[in-house]
C-alpha cells in the first residue's frame, strides 16, 4: 500500500500502530476480556482504535485479537469508521508472541524497514495524542522508546524469601506503559533473536514487553514521559474510572454498536 510522502525524515516514513487485544484479562474478572467490555454502548477496543485513527501521523493499524474474534474486530472497525485498520490477525500464546505476530503483520504492510511501529495495549483507551506524537519522534531519532511515568513510591527489591534485598534510587525508577515504539527493522530483529534463543533452549530471561526485547539485544531504549492519564484497565475499578471519564467527555464519545 502507498503511504504519505514528504521531506520530513519522521513524517515521510510509514507509521503503523499495532494494537494488542488478544489478552484474557483474568484480573478484571467478568465474562469476557476487558478490551471487549462495553462502555457507553461500545467496546473498550473501539475507543483505543479511534485514538490511532484520529492521529494524523499514523498511516495504518494492525489489531491482534483472539482467533475467535477476528471477524468481530473487522466488523467493529467498519462500524466505527476505522479506515486505517488494515490487518486483523490472531494472537499467540502470550503477549510476546502476540506482539511478534503484530510486528510481522506491520512489516508486510509497511514494506519499509525504516517504518515506525507503535505497539499499544488495547486496554489503555485513554492514551493522548501528544504521547503518540512524542513516541513517533523519539523512535525515529533513537530507534526505540517506551512510554513511562516516574515512580512516586519508594521501590524495593525482594529476595526469594520475601525480604528486602535492595532499594534502587527512586529518581531513576520509571513505571513502563505503552505505546512502545520502534524502527521496524530493530523490533523485528529483537523478536526474531529472542525467539531463536528460546528455540535453541538457551537460558534466557522471561521478557514480556517489547522494550525489554530491545534491551536484551543491548540496544538503547529511550523513555517517553507519558502525557495525560494513560492508565491500563486491569481491575474493575479501572473500568469504572474509564466509564466516568467517558461520561464527562474526557475520552472519545460513546455510541451504540
Amino acid at each position: 500500500m502507498s503511504f504519505k510522502q514528504g521531506t520530513d525524515p519522521v513524517t515521510a516514513r510509514p507509521v503503523i500502530a499495532v494494537i494488542l487485544a488478544a489478552g484474557s484479562g483474568r484480573r478484571m474478572g467478568g465474562r469476557q476480556p476487558k478490551q471487549f467490555a462495553r462502555v457507553a454502548g461500545r467496546t473498550v477496543l473501539s475507543y483505543t482504535l479511534e485514538k490511532f485513527q484520529t492521529q494524523p501521523e499514523v498511516d495504518a493499524i494492525v489489531a491482534v485479537c483472539p482467533e475467535a474474534r477476528l471477524e468481530e474486530v473487522r466488523r467493529l472497525g467498519e462500524h466505527h469508521g476505522i479506515t486505517k485498520l488494515k490487518i486483523v490477525c490472531a494472537g499467540g500464546d502470550d503477549r510476546r508472541e502476540s506482539s511478534f505476530r503484530g510486528v510481522k503483520a506491520a512489516a508486510e504492510l509497511a514494506g519499509d524497514p525504516d517504518a515506525i511501529v507503535l505497539i499499544h495495549d488495547a486496554a489503555r483507551p485513554n492514551v493522548d495524542g501528544s504521547t503518540i506524537s512524542n513516541n513517533i519522534r523519539l523512535a525515529a531519532g533513537c530507534g526505540a522508546c517506551v512510554t513511562a511515568t516516574p515512580a512516586v513510591d519508594t521501590v524495593v527489591i525482594a529476595d526469594e524469601a520475601g525480604f528486602v534485598s535492595g532499594q534502587p534510587d527512586r529518581r531513576r525508577v520509571w513505571n513502563v506503559q505503552t505505546p512502545q515504539s520502534f524502527i521496524l527493522s530493530l523490533i523485528l530483529h529483537a523478536h526474531e533473536a529472542y525467539e531463536q534463543r528460546l528455540r535453541a533452549g538457551d537460558n534466557v530471561p522471561h521478557i514480556t514487553d517489547d522494550g525489554g526485547l530491545v534491551r536484551f539485544l543491548e540496544e538503547p531504549v529511550a523513555i517517553c514521559a507519558a502525557g495525560g492519564d494513560n492508565f491500563k484497565l486491569t481491575v474493575p475499578d479501572d473500568l469504572r474510572r474509564f466509564r466516568a471519564l467517558v461520561r464527562k467527555g474526557g475520552s472519545q464519545r460513546g455510541g451504540s454498536e
